[in-house]
């Protein structure tokens, strides 16, 4: 993983996104190092499953009541610190959030699987608030898609000054 340092020198150098920021290249570089180490536990534990078939005709009744206690608390220990490292929510309003268990990580009215995205394509659409509200069946009050569009403009903002400077 890149320093904060060696970040800024990477989109500097353009073999970044400009657009991402560092705590988001911190949080996917978390996610792929999860997904990596869940990738290895799946494979070593398929790979102890066809041993212990193939081995399993060896070992006597103690062996194999030993071997699973052993297995057991490295199951229970590996769930347990995939537990510890799953990632979380990300809030970043009052009504939206960013959750990795939910539309992979893209962002939705929290308490909800509606997106941040399709709502504001219906305001970009000229849709009345009311008439998004309503295609949502109620889902979403006003504040929420006040919230979403207010974000969408600190997020316009930013990317615009980002570019003058690089400019």
């Amino acid at each position: 993983m890149l320093s904060e340092k060696e970040f800024l020198a990477a989109q500097a150098d353009d073999e970044l996104n400009p657009s991402l920021t560092y705590q988001e290249y911190v949080e996917i570089e978390r996610r792929l190092a999860d997904k990596a180490e869940r990738e290895r536990r799946e494979f070593y534990g398929n790979a102890y499953l066809q041993d212990r078939q193939e081995e399993a005709p060896e070992l006597t009744p103690e062996d194999e009541a030993a071997l699973d206690r052993a297995w057991a608390a490295v199951a229970a220990e590996m769930a347990a610190a995939e537990t510890e490292s799953r990632p979380q929510q990300i809030e970043l309003g009052v009504y939206i959030v960013s959750d990795p268990e939910i539309g992979g990580g893209d962002l939705i009215f929290k308490g909800t699987h509606i997106l941040v995205n399709d709502v504001l394509s219906f305001v970009a659409q000229g849709y009345d608030w009311k008439q998004i509200s309503a295609e949502y069946d109620g889902r979403l009050s006003r504040a929420a898609i006040a919230e979403a569009v207010e974000l969408a403009r600190q997020s316009l903002i930013k990317e615009t000054e980002k570019q003058r400077r690089a400019a």
